[in-house]
């Protein structure tokens, strides 16, 4: 009876007059999550990364003439607890107006990374920006003036 069932419902899935009312009709109960079970969403995994993964600058290196920007994805705290942010895109930004942003270092990272750029020429500002794979999380720094 069960594979009748199963079977009604896949065809009447592959119809082109179908809907996805049609299936929970047909099959109740068959979609619903057992008792118990977790459902992870991107909201929940961004919980723990809200505020973003630990930023370190930008900032200035003389001897390089460059702008540095390290970020940590990660942190565990003297009791064990701390925090988590999965894994994305960083960048280091700069921009002469702070209303349009291009990228001076683009890196994937599961873990940390470290991004470096030659310092723009004059007085321009400078952030970071991190986007998670999952889009749960997207942030930038507060955006720093440096002149080179």
């Amino acid at each position: 009876m069960k594979l009748r069932v199963l079977s009604a419902a896949v065809v009447a899935a592959w119809s082109k007059t179908a809907a996805a009312a049609t299936t929970a009709t047909v099959l109740p109960g068959v979609l619903d999550q057992p008792a118990g079970a977790s459902v992870i969403t991107a909201t929940s995994q961004a919980t723990s990364c809200s505020n973003g993964p630990a930023w370190q600058g930008p900032q200035y290196l003389p001897a390089d003439n460059s702008v540095s920007l390290g970020v940590r994805l990660f942190s565990v705290g003297k009791n064990g607890g701390g925090f988590f942010c999965s894994p994305g895109t960083a960048s280091l930004q700069a921009s002469v107006d702070q209303t349009q942003w291009k990228s001076l270092d683009i890196q994937h990272t599961t873990t940390a990374v470290s991004l470096e750029a030659p310092c723009q020429t004059g007085t321009w500002w400078y952030r970071g920006s991190y986007v998670t794979d999952d889009h749960s999380f997207k942030g930038n720094t507060n955006p720093v003036a440096i002149s080179c």
